[in-house]
């Protein structure tokens, strides 16, 4: 079992640009990252990471808990792909809330509310698998199903403070699953959907 320390973390930059939409404790919450727990840990690919901002909004801190013979620019160009930190958002802000953007009364409201949504960059099955699980559920239905598509079917990486970190499970291993075995773990009928 690897317990956390306070070793290992790195700072990056966010760039300027990116800094008036760039709030983790909103973005992991609201950008169906459904992989991470509400202290910042969570899975990335193959790899657990951990995230932490600073108080001034200019830097994001991130270590690999459990990986610890990961090249750091590695690690690095993992995180800023995730947060998409090479892309500003500002401008998908501005086109999603142009009158006659089909999504435009809702966003406005959103995100004045919230501020700090981001787009993440999240694995393409992953991603899937987790859209098809939300539909008509909510976050704490839908965080529940797909971690249990991660305890049951994913590879497991390792243990932090007792809390197990699995990787999405492949498209492979999801379509060997049967939908009755899905149906007893709780997916009803989002089964057929997974399946």
């Amino acid at each position: 079992m690897t317990t956390a320390d306070e070793e290992g973390w790195k700072a990056i930059n966010v760039p300027e640009s990116c800094r008036f939409n760039m709030a983790l404790s909103i973005q992991l919450q609201t950008s169906r990252s459904w992989h991470f727990s509400s202290c910042w840990s969570g899975v990335v690919g193959d790899k657990v990471v951990q995230l932490q901002q600073l108080d001034d909004q200019n830097k994001i801190k991130y270590r690999l808990p459990i990986q610890k013979d990961v090249e750091d620019k590695e690690v690095e160009n993992l995180v800023k792909r995730f947060l998409r930190l090479d892309t500003c958002e500002s401008v998908s802000y501005e086109t999603w809330g142009n009158e006659g953007h089909p999504i435009n009364k809702y966003f406005l409201e959103c995100s004045e509310k919230y501020k700090g949504i981001r787009m993440l960059r999240h694995d393409l099955v992953e991603c899937l698998y987790s859209t098809i699980c939300s539909t008509n559920n909510n976050s704490a239905r839908t965080t529940k199903m797909v971690q249990t598509l991660c305890d049951q079917y994913g590879r497991l990486i390792g243990t932090i403070d007792g809390n197990n970190y699995y990787e999405f499970p492949t498209l492979d291993r999801l379509s060997s699953v049967s939908e009755s075995e899905l149906r007893s773990l709780g997916f009803g009928y989002k089964a057929k959907s997974n399946h």
